[in-house]
């Protein structure tokens, strides 16, 4: 599709196209979590999927994904030991980071997610029936 200069095309997508956004999210803020609603609400009404991936590792008591469940429709949750069945050499960086990094100013609680986010995500893709597989997915951070 095609537009003058200075115009944004208008271009539609192929009738069995789907689309999903995959908010990837480790500690949600209440604010973070309104956000979320928002945007879940805004894709269904155009039929776009959405769903939060959950980084459960260090969310032992489970209290975050529950909170996610009854905030939003669809949660992907995983853990950084799925991360390493699916993507063993990680386990490399495990030393290097060390469960429970921390960088400056945080609570030292990031698990291999925070940092390979690319696994992560395949956690999910990989979760799907080949015939769901969405023909593009869109990934925002909880944080933005």
């Amino acid at each position: 599709c095609e537009a003058p200069p200075n115009r944004r095309a208008h271009c539609e997508a192929p009738l069995n196209r789907r689309d999903v956004v995959v908010v990837r999210a480790h500690r949600p803020t209440p604010a973070a979590v309104a956000r979320m609603q928002d945007w879940e609400r805004s894709c269904l009404s155009r039929g776009i999927g959405f769903v939060v991936s959950v980084d459960a590792t260090m969310d032992r008591e489970g209290h975050v994904s529950r909170h996610l469940r009854q905030a939003v429709g669809e949660i992907h949750e995983y853990t950084q030991d799925q991360m390493l069945e699916i993507s063993p050499g990680l386990v490399e960086c495990i030393d290097k980071m060390g469960i429970g990094f921390a960088v400056p100013g945080d609570k030292g609680d990031k698990s291999l997610a925070w940092g390979f986010h690319g696994e992560a995500l395949a956690l999910w893709y990989r979760s799907l029936p080949e015939d769901g597989r969405p023909d593009f997915v869109w990934v925002l951070e909880d944080d933005v």
